[in-house]
């Protein structure tokens, strides 16, 4: 990793980082893109810049714009979004947790996102982690050996958020791998990436809920067509009520499923 690391101590902080910024040691890249290179970010938008990265290719840098605007920014230009997570996720019944899913790259929120930004880590770049609720923390081992440590609520389970993020990743490239099988060509799985390897012969029930057939792919495929649907309907200009809702669900089903056949 191409990491501007000269003076700086195993354990990256918040508070080191910060420090850091004061003794002008961290470039800034104001037209900074997120990436699956990103290995972390750390929200400082207390601060005048926004948030540091730390990413694989360009190291350490600043930018002015938010976690969340750089991860919005990237989902608007990119097929892989935040769509297919929010569909695993709902389908799963943990609506409150919500990871970016990009194959067998996963970015973990470290906090809530509901209302602005949040540090975020990339668990394809991780090779453990450690919660220590306590001091309410979590520290990350990347692959080149150095500890990213973040703020964590205890009323968080890391592990728990980790074996979820892996779960949606496995469940994502293997809906990709049956679509393309069906049509008929091959692609090669790859293996799970950094700790999430340690889920990738997990036994436990959610893993057994890994599509396996185009069965499920149909199924996943209704569910992101029916989600999509349903944000449209519920615009507040449209102000549909819940029996219209229903109605108007079953005939754009319909509709729709007739584009897919001959006659």
């Amino acid at each position: 990793m191409i990491l501007n690391t000269e003076g700086l101590s195993q354990t990256i902080t918040k508070e080191l980082l910060l420090t850091m910024i004061k003794h002008k040691q961290i470039p800034i890249c104001n037209n900074f893109q997120f990436s699956n290179q990103v290995i972390a970010m750390y929200n400082i938008s207390t601060t005048a810049n926004a948030t540091i990265v730390i990413d694989q290719k360009q190291g350490m840098l600043m930018t002015s714009q938010t976690t969340r605007q750089l991860l919005n920014d990237f989902s608007h230009q990119n097929i892989f979004d935040f769509q297919q997570s929010r569909i695993m996720v709902q389908n799963s019944g943990h609506p409150h947790f919500l990871p970016l899913v990009l194959g067998r790259a996963v970015y973990l929120p470290l906090a809530g996102i509901s209302h602005g930004s949040a540090d975020w880590v990339g668990l394809h770049w991780q090779q453990d982690c450690v919660q220590d609720r306590s001091q309410e923390l979590a520290c990350f081992t990347t692959v080149n050996d150095f500890i990213l440590q973040f703020h964590y609520t205890a009323y968080r389970n890391l592990e728990d958020a980790v074996h979820r993020s892996s779960y949606y990743s496995e469940y994502l490239c293997r809906i990709l791998q049956l679509i393309v099988h069906s049509a008929g060509s091959k692609v090669q799985g790859y293996p799970a990436l950094g700790i999430m390897r340690q889920f990738s012969t997990c036994q436990c029930s959610l893993h057994t809920k890994l599509p396996q057939t185009n069965q499920d792919v149909r199924q996943f495929l209704q569910l992101f067509q029916d989600w999509t649907l349903q944000r449209i309907y519920n615009f507040p200009e449209l102000e549909l009520p819940a029996q219209l809702q229903a109605e108007t669900m079953q005939i754009w089903r319909y509709e729709l499923a007739n584009m897919h056949s001959l006659w």
